[in-house]
């Protein structure tokens, strides 16, 4: 697994398109990729609930009727309960990235474990909506036992919970553009994937060495 515990920062912001990234294959890696490095400092793609719940919508973690409904309740509540909610998103999402930088060593996970202790939530059966993939034409349903807005945090931990327990640390890596900060989960058969994306990094990375290659020797 690659990823870098000091990432380098990234050459500059308008590289990337506008937005979030969905580029990594997990959602949980697409979590961590909200958060960049920009000339030696921190840029937070999620910095307000609004902002939270617009990716979890994007992530398609929530539906657009629970967006639309929840957008409804955050704008009722006061700046502490905002503050609250996004101090414990930036823990979780540090935590989880210490997880995957340890490769699931200590006291990474413990710290992660402690962490959700706090966040239970509680398991029921539900009809599948998809009665090919389970047999029992049912699925399990978790659900959060908080209250709002704390509730929203049990979808970031669940998603992380997954990346941990179905993806293979060895499978994922830091893009190979040392400009780069972005994570993915490599599922491609002969585990090759060198780039965040093509698009944004692969080709620009292929031309650059192409040029330097073919490079005139200076005259003197």
């Amino acid at each position: 697994m690659l990823v870098k515990s000091s990432p380098s920062p990234l050459k500059g912001l308008t590289d990337f398109p506008p937005g979030f990234l969905f580029l990594s294959n997990h959602p949980a890696l697409d979590l961590l990729n909200t958060e960049l490095n920009f000339q030696d400092s921190g840029f937070d793609l999620i910095q307000t609930p609004e902002e939270l719940l617009r990716w979890l919508l994007e992530s398609k973690l929530v539906t657009p009727e629970t967006y639309q409904e929840t957008s409804q309740q955050l704008g009722i509540l006061s700046e502490v309960q905002k503050s609250c909610l996004m101090n414990h998103f930036a823990t979780c999402r540090r935590l989880f990235r210490d997880v995957l930088q340890s490769e699931g060593a200590e006291p990474a996970l413990s710290d992660f474990n402690r962490f959700i202790q706090d966040f239970p939530l509680t398991k029921s059966l539900v009809l599948a909506n998809d009665t090919t993939e389970h047999v029992a034409g049912v699925s399990i349903q978790e659900t959060s036992t908080l209250p709002f807005p704390m509730n929203l945090l049990h979808l970031v931990i669940a998603a992380c919970l997954d990346c941990l327990t179905r993806v293979a640390l060895s499978r994922i890596h830091q893009c190979e553009n040392e400009a780069c900060v972005l994570l993915f989960w490599d599922t491609s058969k002969n585990q090759t994937r060198r780039w965040c994306s093509m698009d944004l990094c692969g080709n620009r990375m292929k031309v650059a060495a192409f040029r330097e290659r073919h490079k005139s020797p200076r005259k003197k």
